[in-house]
Order: structure tokens, then sequence, then C-alpha cells
């Protein structure tokens, strides 16, 4: 009984011991100035995405439907394409296609990753009466845009613990392939 007790008490000051070491490995690591790349795959950033859908803005409603997110490496940038839904003052229903692109950029503030530098590439509205088409057609891009620019599409889980610390360490944000990379370190 008394060998248990001993070889338990063994056990757990080993182990104490091995996560006080792996604790002070990291905390040097990142101390130094060391980075380390970690990707986010654009399936999981599209999912993130449409949990924040549909918006309203003001007077305004807008519904990604279908929409896809294509990566742009030699740009730097994001490309959002798909069905469009706009609502104005409950009164005007347009729907369409849209097609928008974007750098990345993270908000430590609100842990996102956001789009700056917002730029309409394609917009096209349906069912709409041709004397206000190009008006709702021209107010619709501007306020996607502006709406866009703020938007957050991937939103790091505060109550997650490896998502929080990822959130305190992002460096830079780079479009890859089929991902989002990002430069994690101190």
């Amino acid at each position: 009984m008394e060998d248990n007790t001993l070889n338990m008490k063994r056990i757990i000051w080993l182990s104490g011991l091995t996560l006080a070491l792996c604790v002070a490995g990291m905390v040097s690591w990142f101390a130094s100035g060391q980075t380390v790349k970690l990707s986010i795959p654009r399936e999981e950033i599209e999912a993130n995405a449409q949990k924040f859908f549909p918006i309203h803005r003001g007077v305004v409603k807008f519904d990604l439907v279908e929409s896809r997110l294509d990566c742009v490496p030699a740009e730097n940038r994001l490309i959002i394409s798909g069905g469009l839904k706009i609502e104005v003052l409950g009164l005007i229903n347009a729907s369409g296609t849209c097609r928008v692109s974007g750098e990345p950029q993270y908000n430590p503030d609100t842990r996102s990753i956001q789009l700056k530098d917002v730029r309409i590439e394609k917009l096209t509205l349906d069912g709409m009466p041709q004397k206000i088409h190009r008006q709702v057609q021209e107010l619709g891009g501007k306020a996607l845009e502006a709406f866009l620019g703020e938007f957050s599409f991937y939103k790091f889980d505060r109550h997650n613990r490896w998502q929080k610390f990822l959130a305190d360490h992002v460096r830079a944000i780079a479009v890859g392939e089929d991902a989002l990379m990002l430069t994690i370190g101190k």
C-alpha cells in the first residue's frame, strides 16, 4: 500500500515537472519571436460566414445564398460570389448575383477577419421595375460595399481556448491556394 502511494506521488511530481517544462518551453519560444503558420480551409470560412446572414443594416437587408469563397493568392484577395437578396424598407425586393473581392485583415478588437479594399466586381439584380433598376443597383452596390468592409466573415470563438490563443497571437494573414494562412507568434 505504501509502495502504491509512493509511486502515485512520483507520477504526480513527474507530471507536474513535465507540464512546467512544456510551459517554460512555449514561453521561451514565443519570447524569442518565433512564428508558426496555420491555415483555415476555405470550407471552414464559408461555413463560418453563413452564420451571420441575413444581415440588417438600417433600412437594407442582405442575404447571400449559395455563396462561394475563392482564394486568389497572387493578388492576396478573397472573392465571394453567389446569389444575393436585397430588401429595402420592406418595399423593394430584389434578387440576383454578386461577385465581391477584398483583402483579408485581422481585427484584434472583434477577434475576427474582415475584408478591406472591398470591390464590387459584378452585381446583377432582377425582379424590379425598370424605372428604378439602375438606382437600386447603385444603392445596393454602395451599401453592399460599405457593409462588407465592416463584415466579419470569420470570428474566433472566445470560449474555445485554442481559438482564443490563436486570436491573441495573429501576426499576419495571407491568402493561400485554398485557405487563409495565419502567421501566429508574438
